[in-house]
This record gives structure tokens, C-alpha cells and sequence, in this order.
């Protein structure tokens, strides 16, 4: 039998997940929501499973802090293996602000292929586009992070153009106008960010 994903009490990084038998009876149910995330969600946990729920979606959210993209693929696949995956489950895939320092060509349309030969073409699939300007490593860093940004984002609308069952979530567009509005640092979601990232989401997932 394929091991279970990974429980906060096993891993010493700041983690954010729901119990295991929580996720496996959510994600049995119709309109079950499946979030793959990063610090962003990690923060606000527990108000999007209370906003998630609350709007009918029972939710499962394995965020981390730190995390990049090929780790949520590979933690993605310990759920997938698990079967905890079913067909009306939609995957929401909350990740990629920790590659834009960097960010490569190619690597974002990478791990989305990768996400699709792990769920399928049928698979309901959501992928939040990022936006990265933070400040707390100095101008040159944060300008390389605003370049990152719209590295990733070029692949993420790329492959949105490419597969049927993938939608991407157009956070960029909907804050980059007034991102204090939204974001605590010029990254992570305050209060009001987080509902709204959420609402954009179910909105995205129909």
C-alpha cells in the first residue's frame, strides 16, 4: 500500500495539513477540493477550510512553508498514489512564488506536465498564478523577483492555452494593481487577500 502523505508531526518544517482522515472522507465527497500550497496558504489554513467548507467545498490543504513547485508535485503524487484522489476531486495547486527568484524558461511548463501525467487529462485542475514582489531581501533581490514573477506566470497562462482541464487562477491580475490591498509584505495574503484569493479560486472552479 502506498504511504500515506507526510503529517505535520512528522516533518519538522512549518506545515499546515489537514488530519489524514479528514482528507480521505472530504475527498470522497462531491465537490471535494484538494489544495496543494505553500507558505501563503499555510498562514491562513484554517479560514480557507472554514470559507472552503462553508461555501459547500470539503477541502483537504497540505501547505508548507518554503515550498517550490517540484516539491508539491512530488507531495501531490503521495496523494494521488494514496487514492485519495478521486474523479470529482479538483486539484488546486497553490505553488510556485518560491521559484520566481531565478525563475528558468521551461521549468514551470515542466512540473505542469508532470501534474498532468499524475492526474490524468480529466482531472479537475486549478493552478493560482503568483505574484512575488517582496521586499525583505533588498531592491536587487526584489526586482529579480519581479522578473521571476512573470517567468513563471508565462508558463502557467501557457499551459492554460494547452489543456483542457487546467485553469489558472488569475491572482496577478485581479491585485498587482493594489497589492497592499491584498498582500501583507508584497507577497503573503493579509485577512482580506486571503478571503479574496479564495473567492477567485471557487470562481475559477466554477
Amino acid at each position: 500500500m502506498a504511504a500515506a502523505p507526510a503529517t505535520a508531526a512528522t516533518t519538522t518544517s512549518a506545515l499546515s495539513q489537514r488530519p489524514f482522515y479528514t482528507c480521505r472522507l472530504n475527498l470522497r465527497a462531491p465537490n471535494s477540493v484538494l489544495i496543494i500550497g505553500d507558505s501563503i496558504t499555510a498562514g491562513w489554513a484554517a479560514a480557507t477550510a472554514g470559507q472552503f467548507t462553508a461555501a459547500g467545498r470539503p477541502v483537504c490543504i497540505d501547505a508548507q512553508g518554503g515550498r517550490k513547485t517540484a516539491g508539491a508535485v512530488s507531495q501531490l503524487s503521495l496523494y494521488k498514489k494514496a487514492g485519495l484522489v478521486s474523479p470529482q476531486t479538483t486539484v488546486v495547486m497553490a505553488v510556485g512564488s518560491n521559484d520566481t527568484y531565478g525563475a528558468k524558461d521551461g521549468y514551470m511548463r515542466w512540473q505542469v506536465d508532470n501534474v498532468e501525467r499524475i492526474l490524468g487529462s480529466r482531472q479537475p485542475i486549478i493552478w493560482v498564478d503568483v505574484l512575488n514582489w517582496t521586499r525583505n531581501s533588498g531592491l536587487a533581490a526584489q526586482r529579480a523577483y519581479g522578473a521571476g514573477t512573470w517567468v513563471v506566470n508565462l508558463q502557467l497562462w501557457q499551459k492554460d492555452a494547452q489543456y483542457p482541464n487546467l485553469k489558472v487562477a488569475r491572482w496577478n491580475a485581479m491585485i498587482r494593481n493594489s497589492p497592499t490591498t491584498y498582500l501583507s509584505d508584497l507577497l503573503h495574503t493579509n485577512s482580506y487577500g486571503n478571503t479574496a484569493r479564495n473567492d477567485l479560486v471557487m470562481r475559477t472552479i466554477g
